[in-house]
Protein backbone atom coordinates (compact mmCIF):
# COMPACT_ATOMS: atom_id res chain seq x y z
CA UNK A 1 0.00 0.00 0.00
CA UNK A 2 2.91 2.24 0.01
CA UNK A 3 2.01 3.68 -3.33
CA UNK A 4 -1.68 4.99 -2.30
CA UNK A 5 -0.10 6.20 1.14
CA UNK A 6 2.63 8.56 -0.54
CA UNK A 7 0.13 11.58 -0.93
CA UNK A 8 -0.56 11.39 2.55
CA UNK A 9 3.33 11.09 3.78
CA UNK A 10 4.07 14.06 1.24
CA UNK A 11 1.50 16.10 2.97
CA UNK A 12 2.45 15.43 6.65
CA UNK A 13 6.72 16.26 5.52
CA UNK A 14 5.32 19.36 3.69
CA UNK A 15 3.19 20.42 6.96
CA UNK A 16 6.46 20.29 8.55
CA UNK A 17 8.79 22.21 6.32
CA UNK A 18 6.23 24.91 6.61
CA UNK A 19 7.43 25.91 9.78
CA UNK A 20 11.00 26.84 9.12
CA UNK A 21 11.68 26.77 5.30
CA UNK A 22 11.74 29.61 3.52
CA UNK A 23 8.72 29.77 1.24
CA UNK A 24 10.97 30.35 -2.06
CA UNK A 25 12.11 26.38 -1.19
CA UNK A 26 8.57 25.29 -0.50
CA UNK A 27 7.47 26.42 -3.60
CA UNK A 28 10.11 24.19 -5.57
CA UNK A 29 8.96 21.16 -3.70
CA UNK A 30 5.98 20.27 -5.42
CA UNK A 31 6.70 16.11 -5.81
CA UNK A 32 7.58 13.47 -3.63
CA UNK A 33 11.13 13.90 -5.89
CA UNK A 34 11.52 16.94 -5.21
CA UNK A 35 11.81 16.77 -1.62
CA UNK A 36 15.05 14.39 -2.11
CA UNK A 37 16.29 17.52 -4.67
CA UNK A 38 16.65 20.02 -1.56
CA UNK A 39 18.95 20.00 1.44
CA UNK A 40 17.07 21.14 4.19
CA UNK A 41 20.01 21.38 6.45
CA UNK A 42 21.16 23.96 4.85
CA UNK A 43 20.92 27.51 6.89
CA UNK A 44 19.86 29.49 3.55
CA UNK A 45 16.78 27.82 3.23
CA UNK A 46 15.67 28.23 6.53
CA UNK A 47 13.53 31.16 8.05
CA UNK A 48 14.80 33.88 10.68
CA UNK A 49 14.71 32.02 14.03
CA UNK A 50 12.46 35.01 15.24
CA UNK A 51 9.40 34.13 12.50
CA UNK A 52 10.13 30.33 13.57
CA UNK A 53 6.27 28.69 13.61
CA UNK A 54 6.05 27.00 16.69
CA UNK A 55 2.78 26.56 17.21
CA UNK A 56 -0.58 28.88 18.46
CA UNK A 57 -0.60 27.54 22.04
CA UNK A 58 3.06 27.48 22.59
CA UNK A 59 3.49 31.43 21.12
CA UNK A 60 0.56 32.22 23.11
CA UNK A 61 2.26 31.21 26.10
CA UNK A 62 5.71 32.29 25.59
CA UNK A 63 3.98 36.07 25.08
CA UNK A 64 2.05 35.32 28.12
CA UNK A 65 5.35 34.93 30.70
CA UNK A 66 7.33 38.03 28.49
CA UNK A 67 4.17 39.94 29.41
CA UNK A 68 4.68 38.90 33.21
CA UNK A 69 8.91 39.16 32.55
CA UNK A 70 8.93 35.20 33.80
CA UNK A 71 11.10 34.79 30.37
CA UNK A 72 13.36 37.21 28.78
CA UNK A 73 13.46 37.73 25.06
CA UNK A 74 16.68 35.45 24.83
CA UNK A 75 14.82 33.00 26.25
CA UNK A 76 12.47 33.06 23.59
CA UNK A 77 14.35 33.64 20.91
CA UNK A 78 16.16 30.24 22.35
CA UNK A 79 13.05 28.18 22.42
CA UNK A 80 12.37 28.93 18.92
CA UNK A 81 16.21 27.81 17.87
CA UNK A 82 15.65 24.55 19.67
CA UNK A 83 12.62 23.96 18.11
CA UNK A 84 14.32 25.02 14.61
CA UNK A 85 16.66 22.00 15.35
CA UNK A 86 14.30 19.78 16.31
CA UNK A 87 12.27 20.27 13.27
CA UNK A 88 15.25 19.74 10.93
CA UNK A 89 16.35 16.61 12.81
CA UNK A 90 12.97 15.45 12.49
CA UNK A 91 12.29 15.71 8.85
CA UNK A 92 15.80 14.43 8.19
CA UNK A 93 15.00 11.17 10.17
CA UNK A 94 11.60 10.49 8.33
CA UNK A 95 13.20 11.38 4.73
CA UNK A 96 15.76 8.66 5.49
CA UNK A 97 13.34 6.51 6.99
CA UNK A 98 10.03 7.08 5.04
CA UNK A 99 9.40 5.21 1.95
CA UNK A 100 8.59 8.27 -0.45
CA UNK A 101 12.01 7.32 -1.84
CA UNK A 102 11.34 3.94 -2.92
CA UNK A 103 10.26 3.27 -6.48
CA UNK A 104 6.39 2.60 -6.08
CA UNK A 105 6.22 6.02 -5.55
CA UNK A 106 9.52 7.43 -7.22
CA UNK A 107 8.88 5.61 -10.41
CA UNK A 108 4.70 6.86 -10.07
CA UNK A 109 3.91 9.35 -13.13
CA UNK A 110 0.77 10.76 -13.76
CA UNK A 111 0.41 9.05 -16.98
CA UNK A 112 1.75 6.14 -15.98
CA UNK A 113 -1.42 6.62 -12.97
CA UNK A 114 -3.97 6.94 -16.04
CA UNK A 115 -2.81 4.01 -17.44
CA UNK A 116 -2.97 1.51 -14.93
CA UNK A 117 -6.28 3.09 -14.03
CA UNK A 118 -7.56 2.31 -17.78
CA UNK A 119 -6.02 -1.08 -17.43
CA UNK A 120 -7.98 -1.70 -14.35
CA UNK A 121 -11.39 -0.77 -15.56
CA UNK A 122 -10.93 -2.72 -18.99
CA UNK A 123 -9.51 -5.63 -16.57
CA UNK A 124 -12.79 -5.03 -14.46
CA UNK A 125 -15.11 -5.64 -17.75
CA UNK A 126 -13.19 -8.62 -18.45
CA UNK A 127 -13.13 -10.31 -15.32
CA UNK A 128 -17.78 -9.88 -15.93
CA UNK A 129 -17.24 -11.19 -19.20
CA UNK A 130 -14.90 -13.93 -19.81
CA UNK A 131 -15.52 -17.18 -18.90
CA UNK A 132 -11.99 -18.24 -17.80
CA UNK A 133 -12.59 -15.50 -14.76
CA UNK A 134 -16.23 -16.79 -14.45
CA UNK A 135 -15.35 -20.30 -14.07
CA UNK A 136 -12.86 -19.77 -11.90
CA UNK A 137 -12.76 -22.35 -8.75
CA UNK A 138 -13.48 -20.83 -5.39
CA UNK A 139 -13.22 -22.17 -1.75
CA UNK A 140 -10.32 -22.66 0.43
CA UNK A 141 -8.11 -24.18 -1.77
CA UNK A 142 -8.37 -21.44 -4.48
CA UNK A 143 -5.88 -18.59 -4.14
CA UNK A 144 -5.86 -14.97 -5.51
CA UNK A 145 -2.06 -14.80 -6.67
CA UNK A 146 -2.87 -17.57 -8.78
CA UNK A 147 -6.23 -16.17 -10.06
CA UNK A 148 -4.17 -12.73 -10.97
CA UNK A 149 -1.67 -14.26 -12.54
CA UNK A 150 -3.60 -16.61 -15.03
CA UNK A 151 -5.56 -12.97 -16.04
CA UNK A 152 -2.80 -10.96 -16.09
CA UNK A 153 0.65 -11.70 -16.17
CA UNK A 154 -0.30 -13.00 -19.78
CA UNK A 155 -1.60 -10.28 -20.81
CA UNK A 156 0.54 -7.49 -22.47
CA UNK A 157 -1.86 -4.45 -22.37
CA UNK A 158 -2.39 -5.24 -18.61
CA UNK A 159 1.66 -4.95 -18.07
CA UNK A 160 1.62 -1.73 -15.66
CA UNK A 161 -1.62 -3.13 -13.93
CA UNK A 162 0.18 -6.68 -13.03
CA UNK A 163 3.60 -4.59 -11.77
CA UNK A 164 1.27 -2.61 -9.10
CA UNK A 165 -0.39 -6.32 -8.23
CA UNK A 166 2.64 -7.69 -6.93
CA UNK A 167 3.62 -5.30 -5.34
CA UNK A 168 0.26 -5.30 -3.46
CA UNK A 169 0.58 -9.22 -2.84
CA UNK A 170 4.29 -8.90 -1.70
CA UNK A 171 3.03 -6.62 1.05
CA UNK A 172 2.09 -9.26 4.14
CA UNK A 173 2.27 -9.18 7.52
CA UNK A 174 2.78 -12.74 7.32
CA UNK A 175 2.97 -14.59 10.96
CA UNK A 176 5.58 -12.39 12.35
CA UNK A 177 4.04 -12.58 16.53
CA UNK A 178 3.82 -16.14 15.89
CA UNK A 179 7.23 -16.88 14.35
CA UNK A 180 8.87 -14.37 17.51
CA UNK A 181 7.15 -16.50 20.10
CA UNK A 182 8.47 -19.20 18.72
CA UNK A 183 11.95 -17.84 18.54
CA UNK A 184 11.34 -16.60 22.64
CA UNK A 185 10.17 -20.83 23.36
CA UNK A 186 13.85 -21.48 21.66
CA UNK A 187 15.41 -19.05 23.47
CA UNK A 188 14.53 -19.47 27.33
CA UNK A 189 14.08 -23.34 26.45
CA UNK A 190 17.06 -25.65 28.29
CA UNK A 191 17.63 -29.27 28.95
CA UNK A 192 15.14 -31.39 30.73
CA UNK A 193 12.39 -28.84 30.42
CA UNK A 194 8.79 -29.81 30.82
CA UNK A 195 5.72 -27.90 28.84
CA UNK A 196 4.41 -26.75 31.77
CA UNK A 197 7.52 -25.17 32.74
CA UNK A 198 7.52 -23.25 29.54
CA UNK A 199 3.98 -22.40 29.41
CA UNK A 200 4.33 -20.84 33.31
CA UNK A 201 7.34 -19.06 32.17
CA UNK A 202 5.71 -17.72 28.98
CA UNK A 203 2.21 -16.61 31.30
CA UNK A 204 5.07 -14.61 33.80
CA UNK A 205 6.22 -12.65 31.10
CA UNK A 206 3.25 -12.21 29.19
CA UNK A 207 1.88 -10.49 32.55
CA UNK A 208 4.80 -8.69 32.85
CA UNK A 209 5.04 -7.12 29.64
CA UNK A 210 1.05 -6.67 30.34
CA UNK A 211 1.26 -4.85 34.05
CA UNK A 212 4.50 -2.86 32.94
CA UNK A 213 7.22 -4.51 34.42
CA UNK A 214 7.89 -6.29 37.86
CA UNK A 215 7.40 -3.04 40.13
CA UNK A 216 3.55 -2.70 38.66
CA UNK A 217 3.04 -6.57 39.86
CA UNK A 218 0.12 -6.41 42.68
CA UNK A 219 0.69 -8.74 45.64
CA UNK A 220 -2.50 -10.19 46.23
CA UNK A 221 -3.75 -12.30 48.94
CA UNK A 222 -4.14 -15.74 45.92
CA UNK A 223 -0.57 -14.70 44.82
CA UNK A 224 0.74 -14.85 47.71
CA UNK A 225 -1.06 -18.38 48.98
CA UNK A 226 -0.03 -19.53 45.54
CA UNK A 227 3.26 -18.91 46.00
CA UNK A 228 3.39 -20.38 49.32
CA UNK A 229 1.81 -23.44 48.63
CA UNK A 230 3.91 -24.42 45.28
CA UNK A 231 6.48 -26.79 47.27
CA UNK A 232 3.00 -28.36 48.09
CA UNK A 233 1.52 -28.70 44.83
CA UNK A 234 4.66 -29.34 43.40
CA UNK A 235 5.05 -32.56 45.33
CA UNK A 236 1.34 -33.21 45.15
CA UNK A 237 2.01 -32.98 40.86
CA UNK A 238 5.19 -35.61 41.64
CA UNK A 239 3.00 -38.72 43.60
CA UNK A 240 0.25 -38.25 41.09
CA UNK A 241 3.02 -38.85 38.15
CA UNK A 242 4.47 -42.37 40.61
CA UNK A 243 1.08 -42.96 40.50
CA UNK A 244 -0.19 -42.79 36.80
CA UNK A 245 3.51 -44.45 36.27
CA UNK A 246 2.72 -47.41 38.50
CA UNK A 247 -0.98 -47.43 37.10
CA UNK A 248 1.00 -47.74 33.39
CA UNK A 249 3.18 -50.84 34.75
CA UNK A 250 0.11 -52.26 36.37
CA UNK A 251 -1.78 -52.00 32.95
CA UNK A 252 1.17 -53.29 30.99
CA UNK A 253 1.97 -56.29 33.30
CA UNK A 254 -2.04 -57.61 33.05
CA UNK A 255 -1.81 -56.83 29.29
CA UNK A 256 1.09 -59.35 29.37
CA UNK A 257 -0.66 -61.88 31.17
CA UNK A 258 -3.65 -61.83 29.16
CA UNK A 259 -1.95 -62.07 25.72
CA UNK A 260 -0.39 -65.03 27.70
CA UNK A 261 -4.09 -66.54 28.13
CA UNK A 262 -5.19 -65.71 24.90
CA UNK A 263 -2.09 -67.27 23.35
CA UNK A 264 -2.83 -70.41 25.39
CA UNK A 265 -6.59 -70.19 24.42
CA UNK A 266 -5.51 -70.10 20.96
CA UNK A 267 -3.44 -73.27 20.90
CA UNK A 268 -5.95 -75.34 22.83
CA UNK A 269 -8.54 -74.02 20.47
CA UNK A 270 -6.16 -74.79 17.74
CA UNK A 271 -5.59 -78.49 19.13
CA UNK A 272 -9.14 -79.11 20.40
CA UNK A 273 -9.75 -78.59 16.05
CA UNK A 274 -7.42 -80.52 15.11
CA UNK A 275 -8.52 -83.60 17.47
CA UNK A 276 -11.68 -83.17 16.07
CA UNK A 277 -11.15 -82.89 12.49
CA UNK A 278 -9.36 -86.39 12.45
CA UNK A 279 -12.04 -89.03 11.37
CA UNK A 280 -9.56 -92.22 11.58
CA UNK A 281 -9.71 -92.42 15.54
CA UNK A 282 -11.93 -94.87 16.76
CA UNK A 283 -15.51 -94.07 18.15
CA UNK A 284 -14.75 -95.84 21.40
CA UNK A 285 -11.17 -93.96 22.37
CA UNK A 286 -13.43 -90.99 21.11
CA UNK A 287 -15.92 -91.72 24.20
CA UNK A 288 -13.03 -92.60 26.31
CA UNK A 289 -11.50 -89.10 25.61
CA UNK A 290 -14.94 -87.08 25.85
CA UNK A 291 -14.81 -88.89 29.29
CA UNK A 292 -11.42 -88.02 30.74
CA UNK A 293 -11.83 -84.31 29.19
CA UNK A 294 -15.27 -83.93 31.33
CA UNK A 295 -13.66 -86.00 34.41
CA UNK A 296 -10.93 -83.10 33.99
CA UNK A 297 -13.22 -80.77 33.84
CA UNK A 298 -15.51 -81.25 36.86
CA UNK A 299 -12.00 -81.65 38.51
CA UNK A 300 -10.71 -78.34 37.72
CA UNK A 301 -14.18 -76.57 38.57
CA UNK A 302 -13.89 -78.36 41.90
CA UNK A 303 -10.30 -77.37 42.20
CA UNK A 304 -11.50 -73.07 41.10
CA UNK A 305 -14.47 -72.93 43.50
CA UNK A 306 -12.55 -74.48 46.66
CA UNK A 307 -9.02 -71.90 45.65
CA UNK A 308 -11.07 -69.35 45.48
CA UNK A 309 -13.21 -69.86 48.70
CA UNK A 310 -9.65 -70.40 50.58
CA UNK A 311 -8.68 -67.04 49.12
CA UNK A 312 -11.78 -65.28 49.94
CA UNK A 313 -11.46 -66.24 53.55
CA UNK A 314 -7.36 -65.63 53.57
CA UNK A 315 -8.55 -62.20 52.11
CA UNK A 316 -11.01 -61.57 54.57
CA UNK A 317 -9.14 -62.29 57.26
CA UNK A 318 -6.24 -60.49 56.31
CA UNK A 319 -7.76 -57.44 55.50
CA UNK A 320 -10.27 -57.32 59.06
CA UNK A 321 -6.74 -57.77 60.85
CA UNK A 322 -5.63 -54.64 57.86
CA UNK A 323 -8.29 -52.60 58.82
CA UNK A 324 -8.86 -53.26 62.48
CA UNK A 325 -5.21 -51.59 62.85
CA UNK A 326 -5.78 -48.76 59.78
CA UNK A 327 -8.34 -47.61 62.03
CA UNK A 328 -7.06 -47.61 65.30
CA UNK A 329 -4.10 -45.96 63.92
CA UNK A 330 -6.53 -43.02 61.87
CA UNK A 331 -8.61 -43.01 65.94
CA UNK A 332 -5.01 -42.33 66.77
CA UNK A 333 -4.26 -39.51 64.36
CA UNK A 334 -7.83 -38.01 64.85
CA UNK A 335 -6.91 -37.62 68.23
CA UNK A 336 -3.67 -36.15 67.90
CA UNK A 337 -4.54 -34.16 65.00
CA UNK A 338 -7.62 -32.81 67.39
CA UNK A 339 -5.39 -32.08 70.19
CA UNK A 340 -2.75 -30.26 68.27
CA UNK A 341 -5.05 -28.07 66.62
CA UNK A 342 -6.53 -27.12 70.38
CA UNK A 343 -3.01 -26.12 70.95
CA UNK A 344 -2.90 -24.45 67.65
CA UNK A 345 -5.60 -22.06 68.73
CA UNK A 346 -5.02 -21.79 71.82
CA UNK A 347 -1.48 -20.64 71.00
CA UNK A 348 -2.98 -18.40 68.29
CA UNK A 349 -5.54 -16.80 70.34
CA UNK A 350 -2.59 -15.67 73.00
CA UNK A 351 -0.65 -14.63 69.42
CA UNK A 352 -3.36 -12.39 68.74
CA UNK A 353 -3.73 -10.92 72.02
CA UNK A 354 -0.18 -10.23 72.22
CA UNK A 355 -0.29 -8.97 68.90
CA UNK A 356 -3.12 -6.50 69.85
CA UNK A 357 -1.13 -4.95 72.99
CA UNK A 358 1.96 -4.26 70.81
CA UNK A 359 -0.17 -2.47 68.50
CA UNK A 360 -1.93 0.06 70.96
CA UNK A 361 1.86 0.22 72.98
CA UNK A 362 3.27 1.25 69.72
CA UNK A 363 0.55 3.61 68.48
CA UNK A 364 1.02 5.29 71.83
CA UNK A 365 4.89 5.42 71.66
CA UNK A 366 4.54 6.63 67.97
CA UNK A 367 1.99 9.33 69.19
CA UNK A 368 4.27 10.10 72.34
CA UNK A 369 7.42 10.50 70.05
CA UNK A 370 5.40 12.82 67.36
CA UNK A 371 4.60 15.40 70.50
CA UNK A 372 8.27 14.53 71.57
CA UNK A 373 9.54 15.60 67.86
CA UNK A 374 7.81 18.79 68.12
CA UNK A 375 8.57 19.43 71.90
CA UNK A 376 11.91 19.19 71.24
CA UNK A 377 11.88 20.98 68.00
CA UNK A 378 10.40 23.81 69.80
CA UNK A 379 13.14 23.58 72.49
CA UNK A 380 15.87 23.72 69.95
CA UNK A 381 14.51 26.45 67.97
CA UNK A 382 14.14 28.36 71.52
CA UNK A 383 17.65 26.98 72.78
CA UNK A 384 19.30 28.56 69.31
CA UNK A 385 17.67 31.96 69.74
CA UNK A 386 18.33 32.43 73.08
CA UNK A 387 21.73 31.28 72.23
CA UNK A 388 22.13 34.20 69.69
CA UNK A 389 20.62 36.61 72.27
CA UNK A 390 22.90 35.82 74.43
CA UNK A 391 26.18 36.47 72.26
CA UNK A 392 24.96 39.44 70.89
CA UNK A 393 24.41 40.66 74.56
CA UNK A 394 27.76 39.60 75.75
CA UNK A 395 29.38 41.34 72.79
CA UNK A 396 27.27 44.62 73.42
CA UNK A 397 28.50 44.55 77.26
CA UNK A 398 32.19 43.93 76.25
CA UNK A 399 32.40 46.42 72.89
CA UNK A 400 33.92 48.79 75.58
CA UNK A 401 36.55 46.47 76.97
CA UNK A 402 40.30 46.07 76.13
CA UNK A 403 43.00 43.51 76.74
CA UNK A 404 46.43 44.73 77.41
CA UNK A 405 48.92 42.24 77.20
CA UNK A 406 53.05 42.11 78.76
CA UNK A 407 51.94 44.12 81.62
CA UNK A 408 54.07 42.54 84.61
CA UNK A 409 52.10 41.69 87.52
CA UNK A 410 52.34 43.06 90.86
CA UNK A 411 49.99 44.76 93.59
CA UNK A 412 47.58 46.94 92.16
CA UNK A 413 48.80 46.72 88.56
CA UNK A 414 45.83 45.84 87.25
CA UNK A 415 43.51 48.46 89.48
CA UNK A 416 41.58 51.27 86.94
CA UNK A 417 43.75 53.79 88.29
CA UNK A 418 47.03 52.04 87.38
CA UNK A 419 45.06 51.18 84.50
CA UNK A 420 44.73 54.70 83.37
CA UNK A 421 47.94 56.02 84.13
CA UNK A 422 49.56 53.09 81.97
CA UNK A 423 46.88 54.32 78.83
CA UNK A 424 47.65 57.84 79.50
CA UNK A 425 51.88 57.49 79.52
CA UNK A 426 51.39 54.90 76.79
CA UNK A 427 49.57 56.57 74.35
CA UNK A 428 50.96 60.01 75.34
CA UNK A 429 47.27 60.52 76.59
CA UNK A 430 46.23 64.35 78.03
CA UNK A 431 43.35 63.75 80.07
CA UNK A 432 42.55 60.95 82.99
CA UNK A 433 40.40 58.22 81.49
CA UNK A 434 37.45 56.96 83.41
CA UNK A 435 37.47 53.23 83.68
CA UNK A 436 34.65 50.82 85.56
CA UNK A 437 36.63 48.15 86.39
CA UNK A 438 39.75 46.20 85.40
CA UNK A 439 41.11 43.04 86.39
CA UNK A 440 43.93 40.17 85.37
CA UNK A 441 42.21 37.53 82.90
CA UNK A 442 41.05 34.32 85.10
CA UNK A 443 43.44 31.72 83.83
CA UNK A 444 45.76 30.11 86.00
CA UNK A 445 49.69 31.65 86.05
CA UNK A 446 51.75 30.81 83.25
CA UNK A 447 54.73 28.42 84.65
CA UNK A 448 57.44 30.61 83.07
CA UNK A 449 56.35 33.93 84.42
CA UNK A 450 54.39 35.42 81.75
CA UNK A 451 52.25 37.82 82.94
CA UNK A 452 48.14 37.35 82.71
CA UNK A 453 46.41 39.80 79.81
CA UNK A 454 44.45 42.90 81.83
CA UNK A 455 40.90 43.13 81.12
CA UNK A 456 40.05 46.84 81.47
CA UNK A 457 36.56 48.56 80.86
CA UNK A 458 36.13 52.04 80.14
CA UNK A 459 33.24 54.03 80.68
CA UNK A 460 32.63 55.46 77.57
CA UNK A 461 32.71 53.76 74.04
CA UNK A 462 34.66 56.65 72.69
CA UNK A 463 37.28 56.42 75.19
CA UNK A 464 37.89 53.01 73.60
CA UNK A 465 37.78 53.49 70.49
CA UNK A 466 40.53 56.23 70.54
CA UNK A 467 42.27 53.90 72.48
CA UNK A 468 42.31 51.05 70.09
CA UNK A 469 42.97 53.86 67.06
CA UNK A 470 45.67 55.59 68.86
CA UNK A 471 47.29 51.70 69.45
CA UNK A 472 46.98 50.84 65.66
CA UNK A 473 48.56 54.02 64.91
CA UNK A 474 51.21 54.79 67.05
CA UNK A 475 52.75 51.37 66.03
CA UNK A 476 54.98 49.50 69.19
CA UNK A 477 53.85 50.57 72.69
CA UNK A 478 56.67 51.02 75.50
CA UNK A 479 55.40 51.00 79.23
CA UNK A 480 58.41 50.92 82.48
CA UNK A 481 60.69 49.91 79.04
CA UNK A 482 58.57 47.13 78.22
CA UNK A 483 56.23 46.37 75.12
CA UNK A 484 52.58 46.42 75.79
CA UNK A 485 50.05 45.30 73.17
CA UNK A 486 46.13 46.68 72.87
CA UNK A 487 43.51 44.57 71.67
CA UNK A 488 39.50 44.88 71.49
CA UNK A 489 37.83 42.61 74.10
CA UNK A 490 35.31 40.49 72.12
CA UNK A 491 33.59 37.34 72.42
CA UNK A 492 35.52 34.41 70.33
CA UNK A 493 32.40 34.27 67.88
CA UNK A 494 32.59 37.77 67.65
CA UNK A 495 36.07 38.19 66.92
CA UNK A 496 35.82 35.31 64.37
CA UNK A 497 33.00 37.41 62.79
CA UNK A 498 34.83 40.41 62.45
CA UNK A 499 38.20 39.01 61.33
CA UNK A 500 35.89 38.38 57.70
CA UNK A 501 36.08 41.83 57.46
CA UNK A 502 39.88 42.66 58.30
CA UNK A 503 40.94 42.90 54.16
CA UNK A 504 37.90 45.71 54.00
CA UNK A 505 38.69 47.85 56.95
CA UNK A 506 42.49 47.84 55.79
CA UNK A 507 41.53 49.22 52.64
CA UNK A 508 39.12 52.17 53.97
CA UNK A 509 41.65 52.88 56.53
CA UNK A 510 42.91 56.38 56.10
CA UNK A 511 40.59 57.03 53.38
CA UNK A 512 38.89 60.38 53.41
CA UNK A 513 35.27 61.08 54.58
CA UNK A 514 35.31 57.23 56.24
Amino acid sequence: MIPYLADDLFTILKRLLQRFVTDDTLKRVKTPVKLFSEDFKDRANHKDASVINIGFVADKLLSELRVRKKVSERDVLMVRKETKEFLVTAVTKLLEKCPLKSSPVLDRSENKCDTILNQFRDFAVICKTSEDASQWPTGAHSRLDTFFHALLAKEHPFKELWDIVKKVLLLSHGQASVERGFSVNKNITVANMKERTLIAQRVIVDHLHHVGGVANVGMTKELLQSAGCAKQRYHVYLNEEKKKREHTQQTQKRKVVQDEVDQLKFAYNKRHTEATSKTDIDPSKLAKMADMDKLRAEILTSLKSDIATLIRSELKTVLAEGFGDIKSELQAVKLELVANTAMLRSDLDKMKTNITDMEHGLSTCSDDMTALQTTVGKLESAVTSLQQKCLDLEGRMRRSNIRILNVAEGPGSASPTAVSKLLREALHLDKNLVIDRSYRSLQPKHPSGKPRAIIAKLHYYQDCADILRRARETGPLQFNGTAILIFPDYPPSVAQARSAFNDVRKLLRGRDGV
